[in-house]
Order: structure tokens, then sequence, then C-alpha cells
């Protein structure tokens, strides 16, 4: 019983001290996935990046490359609210790549119309192959069993000598 009380104290304390300091180092982590949105107003192409958490992405690279190219047509910089604009050189499906610098990047097209016509809006996808809420609790949980089991350990050692 006095083991059982042990153990029980070592995966509370844990549990305690753990959680919150699993939830900060997490916190501190750069968002996953990069959302990108691009529109048409008159001749000018906008295009707005940021976090999935909705935090926008300043100094992101983004590559235009129009219909008939291969080469980039224009690379540049957001500015600090994530935003970045263009003058397209012709009309048709343009490619944006967005490229935060740490690992997220996005590909997105966007239809450009002549100043005359409606423009179409290309809507923003999901990352693939991340899910913002199951690697943090994935992480953590695995985090926590680490700790019980170190936790464990260290009581199992102590009643032996």
């Amino acid at each position: 019983m006095e083991l059982l009380r042990k153990e029980f104290t070592w995966v509370l304390l844990v549990l305690t001290l753990g959680v919150p300091g699993v939830r900060a180092s997490l916190s501190a982590l750069p968002p996953h996935g990069l959302v990108v949105r691009l529109w048409q107003e008159g001749r000018i192409v906008l295009v707005s990046v940021a976090y999935e958490s909705g935090t926008p992405v300043a100094g992101a690279q983004v590559t235009a490359t129009g219909p008939a190219g291969q080469e980039p047509y224009l690379v540049g910089v957001t500015d600090p609210a994530g935003l970045f604009a263009f003058v397209p050189d012709q009309p048709g499906v343009w490619r944006v790549v967005a490229d935060d610098g740490r690992g997220h990047r996005r590909e997105t097209t966007l239809d450009v119309q002549p100043p005359d016509l409606p423009s179409t809006a290309s809507t923003p996808q999901a990352p693939a192959g991340e899910d913002s809420l199951l690697w943090p609790l994935v992480t953590g949980l695995a985090l926590i069993l680490a700790l019980a089991g170190f936790a464990y350990g260290v009581s199992a050692r102590r009643q032996v000598t």
C-alpha cells in the first residue's frame, strides 16, 4: 500500500508539474500550416499569408508564376501584416507559393481576370499531412508518459537500495 501511495504521489507530481510545462513548450513552437488567400482588386493581385491560428506571417517569401511560364514572374516578401501585392502582366491561372522559411510552404492558384471581369479567388486548403490538433496532443501524451515512466523507475530504484 505504501508503494502504491509513493507511485501515485510521483504520478501526481509529474502531471501537476509536467502538463503546464508541456503546454508552455508547445505554445512556444511555431503554429503549423499556412493559410494563403489570393484575391484580385482591379489589376492588382493581393496575397495574404497567415498561420492556421490566424497570426500573419511577416517576411514570408512569395513567388508568383504566370500562366505561360515555368520561371517565376516575381519573388518578394510579405509585410508585417502578412500581405503582398503584385500586378500580373496577363490574365490566366497564376500560381503563388508562400514559404515562411521555417518549413511551412503553401501553393495555391488564382484565375486572374482582365480588370473589367469579376475575379475568382482560390479556396485555402488544409495543409497536406499536417493535423494541427493531433500533433500537440500526441506529443503531450508522449511526454507525460515518459515522465511518469521516469518517475516510476526512480521510485523503483530507491526501493531496491
